[in-house]
C-alpha cells in the first residue's frame, strides 16, 4: 500500500508518525515550518490521560525517556505540583504539594523538548505548505506550494485549528460555521524569576503550576502561572509562563505588546491580591504579550462526511479544537494519534478495510472529542462568570473530576492490556 500522508508536525502528527514507524507502517510527514527551530512551540503542557497510550504504543524503550528528556524540570523530571487558590486572598483550596499519589503520575513537559523528543528518528519534509488535495476511492494526491507532489493511501490532517484538510473534508462554509471564537479574552506571556523571587510562590502555591481565581464588581478573572523551564546555570533560572483571562467585550483591542501588558496589569490590580497581584505587577516592561485567540469546534460536524472523502481524516485541533481550561486539548490530540495508529495497524497488517478502520476511529474520536469540547467550554464559562464564588466552586469540581479521569484512563488501558495478554496466551 501507498504511505500514510500526515500534514502537520505538531504533537498529534509526530505521535502518529512515531506509532507508524514503531510498527513498520509507511508514512510521509509534511510540515509548513521552514525548520525545526523556525517557530516557537509554546511553553509547557501537562500530559496525563494520554500517558498510558504513549507507554503502550511508542515502545517501552522510548517511553522510558519521556520525562527525563521532556520535563520542565530536568533535575526532578517527575515533579508536578498542582494548586488552585483564591487569587485575592492566597487561600489554597486544592493542592498536590508534596503529594506523590496523583493518579496516573502526570508529567509537566516543556513543549519544545517534547517535540524534539518526538522528532528523533522521524523522517520529515520541512517547508511544505499544502496547496491542493485530490482524493477519491483509490487514494490521495497532494500538491504543495513549492510544486512538489505526494501520493498516499490516506491523508491525515494534523494541521491545527484552521486545518486545510478539515476544510477539504467539510467545505469552507460548513467548516467556518462550526468553528466558533470563545468569548474568553486571554492575554499571556512569560517572565524569568530568580530563586528569591520564585521562593514564595513555590512555598505558598506550587513548584509547578497554579490556577488563581480573582474578580471585581463586574466579573470573575482567572490567572494561570506555571514553570515552563528551569535552568540552574542562569541567575534567573525559572521561566514562568502566565496568562490572565476574563469574559469581556468592552476592553480595548490593545494592538501592541505595551498596550496588552498595561491591560494585564490593570486586570491584575482590580481583580487579584496577595502574591498573584504581586506577580502580575512584577511582569517586566517590554515583555511580549500574546492575545490568545481561543476557538472551539465540536467534531460532530464530521459525522456523515467520511463517505464523500473516504481517504481523508483528521485529529487534534483539526478535529476538535477546544479552550484550555481543563488542560485536555494536547492529551486528546495524542490519544487521537495513538488510536488512529492502532486502526492503521489493522489496515496494513490484518487487511482490515480502510473504510471500516476509519469509521471506528472517527466514531470514538467524535464521541470523546465532543465531550471534551463541551466540558472545556463549560469550564471556561464557569471560571469566567459574573460570580467570583461560582468560579471557585466550579474549579473545585473540575479538579476532582480531573483526578478521577486520570485514574480511569490508567485502569482502562490496564484492562485492555490484560485482555490482549489473555488472548495471546490462549493462541500460544
Amino acid at each position: 500500500m501507498d504511505p500514510v500522508i500526515i500534514i502537520g508536525a505538531g504533537l498529534s502528527g509526530l505521535v502518529l508518525a512515531n506509532v507508524l514507524k514503531h510498527n513498520n507502517i509507511p508514512y510521509k510527514l509534511y510540515e509548513r515550518d521552514a525548520s525545526q527551530e523556525s517557530r516557537s512551540q509554546g511553553w509547557s503542557i501537562s500530559l496525563h490521560m494520554c500517558l498510558p497510550y504513549l507507554e503502550r504504543y511508542l515502545g517501552a524503550e522510548k517511553y522510558a525517556t519521556l520525562a527525563e528528556r521532556s520535563s520542565v524540570n530536568l533535575q526532578n523530571p517527575t515533579e508536578l505540583e498542582m494548586c488552585m487558590a483564591n487569587g485575592r486572598t492566597d487561600e489554597v483550596f486544592l493542592s498536590t504539594k508534596n503529594n506523590d499519589t496523583i493518579p496516573g503520575r502526570p508529567v509537566r513537559i516543556n513543549r519544545k523538548r517534547f517535540r524534539d523528543w518526538l522528532l528523533e528518528g522521524i523522517d520529515i519534509a520541512w517547508d511544505k505548505e499544502l496547496e491542493t488535495i485530490e482524493d477519491n476511492q483509490d487514494g490521495v494526491i497532494v500538491k504543495f506550494k513549492d510544486g512538489t507532489v505526494a501520493k498516499g493511501s490516506l491523508l491525515v490532517g494534523a494541521d491545527g485549528v484552521r486545518s486545510r484538510v478539515a476544510r477539504q473534508r467539510l467545505g469552507e462554509t460548513v467548516f467556518w460555521e462550526h468553528t466558533k471564537r470563545s468569548p474568553v479574552r486571554c492575554l499571556g506571556g512569560s517572565r524569568r524569576m530568580t530563586e528569591k523571587e520564585r521562593e514564595p510562590y513555590n512555598e505558598k502555591f506550587s513548584r509547578t503550576m497554579a490556577l488563581l481565581f480573582g474578580g471585581d464588581d463586574d466579573r470573575a478573572y482567572l490567572a494561570f502561572m506555571c514553570v515552563a523551564d528551569i535552568d540552574m546555570t542562569r541567575p534567573d533560572p525559572y521561566l514562568v509562563q502566565w496568562n490572565v483571562s476574563c469574559i469581556t467585550d468592552s476592553e480595548p483591542d490593545a494592538d501592541t505588546d505595551a498596550a496588552r501588558l498595561a491591560l494585564v496589569k490593570e486586570w491584575g490590580a482590580r481583580s487579584m491580591g496577595g502574591l498573584t497581584a504581586e506577580f502580575i505587577a512584577g511582569i517586566p516592561e517590554g515583555t511580549p504579550v500574546l492575545d490568545l485567540k481561543l476557538y472551539e469546534r465540536i467534531p460532530t460536524v464530521f459525522e456523515g462526511t467520511l463517505v464523500q472523502h473516504p481517504r481523508l481524516t483528521v485529529m487534534g485541533d483539526a478535529a476538535h479544537c477546544m479552550t484550555p481550561y481543563r488542560g485536555e486539548g494536547g492529551n486528546h490530540a495524542i490519544i487521537d494519534a495513538v488510536n488512529l495508529g492502532k486502526a492503521l495497524m489493522d489496515v496494513y497488517k490484518k487487511n482490515t478495510p480502510l473504510a471500516e478502520a476509519l469509521m471506528e476511529y472517527e466514531e470514538e474520536m467524535i464521541q470523546r472529542g465532543t465531550k471534551a469540547v463541551t466540558e472545556s467550554r463549560q469550564a471556561s464559562l464557569g471560571f469566567h462568570g459574573q460570580s467570583f464564588d461560582a468560579g471557585i466552586n466550579i474549579g473545585k469540581k473540575i479538579a476532582a473530576q480531573f483526578m478521577e479521569r486520570m485514574q480511569a484512563a490508567r485502569q482502562q488501558m490496564e484492562q485492555e492490556k490484560a485482555k490482549e495478554q489473555e488472548e495471546e496466551r490462549k493462541t500460544a
